[in-house]
């Protein structure tokens, strides 16, 4: 998949058996069906986009690579992805309900980069129900990330949040900066905040 304007991708039955690559200099590839990978394929994204679109992802035995973005409303199900955790970012969407979505766990590190951008009249909230670690970045520019009680959220990139968009954890679960924070205006209570574990110096601003 390559070029400026949106491509959709779609199979009606079956596995997909070549290996994909999304090139892009704009814009996103959405899927339009369910999407299983074969295994010992390779399913790329070098530049630009793939919209899961609300369809769901299978990728048992094939390998993921992302230089570019993932996009999900958050309700979809990813099955055996092994997570490319030094490059690429995660948007996290909505769908225009009011609701409760989790955000995708995948292991010790889940992402690089996470962002946070529902754009919706209606925003969900989209919580974590295991620790959250991002080796990159951590961004809530529309929508809510809510902290489970006891589960910490480890960022060894910059943590950047909008007004009133994070909401904090009830018990022990802490909110661990190795980056810079920005709070961007407004409100926000950060509840256990722990400072430190880089030889850098963490602007709060």
């Amino acid at each position: 998949f390559s070029g400026a304007n949106a491509q959709t991708f779609s199979r009606t039955a079956g596995t997909f058996s070549s290996h994909v690559k999304i090139d892009k200099t704009a814009d996103v590839v959405s899927l339009l069906n369910a999407m299983t990978v074969t295994s010992g394929r390779s399913f790329t994204i070098m530049n630009g986009a793939l919209s899961l679109n609300g369809q769901n992802w299978t990728m048992t035995g094939a390998t993921f690579s992302n230089d570019g973005a993932v996009q999900l409303q958050g309700n979809e199900t990813i099955t055996s992805l092994t997570q490319d955790t030094n490059s690429g970012t995660w948007e996290y969407k909505g769908r225009d309900i009011a609701e409760n979505l989790t955000i995708k766990d995948f292991g010790a590190t889940d992402y690089f980069n996470l962002l946070i951008n529902d754009q919706n009249v209606n925003k969900a909230v989209f919580q974590i129900s295991n620790d959250l670690k991002a080796a990159g970045a951590l961004t809530v520019s529309n929508g809510t990330l809510a902290q489970s009680a006891s589960n910490h959220i480890t960022v060894s990139g910059n943590v950047t949040l909008a007004n009133d968009s994070f909401q904090k954890s009830t018990a022990t679960g802490e909110l661990r900066l190795q980056g810079d924070l920005n709070l961007q205006s407004g409100n926000n209570n950060l509840g256990h905040l722990v400072i430190g574990a880089s030889p850098d110096a963490i602007t709060l601003t």
